[in-house]
């Protein structure tokens, strides 16, 4: 799946004030910043959900209806799977400080078949055709591309909210040291 995200961009030798931040202030730098990125992974997880809720993606045929236990196609919705493999399969991951993995990212849970979440949210966000031998009979499925990770991470306002979290951090600690 490509890589999304929001991007930060800083004027000036980032690397020597970054050095700077956190020689002088380490552990006030840490731990004001890191906040600030566990903020704003878990707001762009929060937004992950919340398009996945309110988007008009493409209905489901009734045959994926009907395997999530409903009777008709408009009864269900894309992308809410009764077993949750979605859902549960959403995370936030710190990798190391100030470094955050957002999205649905892990292998637990696990589809009935034993796939898990991070081999078919690719193929649920990015669209898939794919072609299968039933018998003796050849069978393609379409399955159409919803995007939810992409309308978050490419949204200007999440980006700027992004932002906004790590000049939150930044001005309290600029702040908190007599510096601004």
């Amino acid at each position: 799946m490509p890589n999304y995200g929001p991007t930060i961009k800083i004027g000036g030798d980032w690397k020597a004030f970054s050095k700077f931040l956190k020689y002088t202030w380490r552990s006030d730098f840490d731990k004001i910043m890191n906040k600030a990125t566990e903020r704003s992974a878990r707001y762009l997880l929060s937004q992950i959900r919340e398009r996945i809720r309110n988007k008009e993606y493409q209905i489901n045929k009734l045959s994926t209806a009907i395997k999530k236990g409903f009777k008709t196609a408009s009864e269900a919705t894309p992308l809410v799977d009764t077993g949750g493999l979605i859902a549960k399969g959403m995370v936030v991951n710190q990798l190391k400080n100030l470094v955050y993995e957002v999205g649905v990212l892990a292998n637990h849970p696990m589809d009935e078949r034993g796939k898990k979440a991070m081999e078919i949210v690719p193929v649920l966000h990015d669209g898939a055709t794919i072609t299968q031998t039933r018998g003796s009979k050849r069978v393609t499925i379409r399955i159409p591309p919803r995007p939810f990770l992409k309308e978050v991470f490419e949204d200007d306002n999440v980006i700027k909210k992004v932002e906004r979290e790590w000049h939150k951090g930044m001005e309290y600690l600029l702040k908190k040291h007599g510096k601004l």
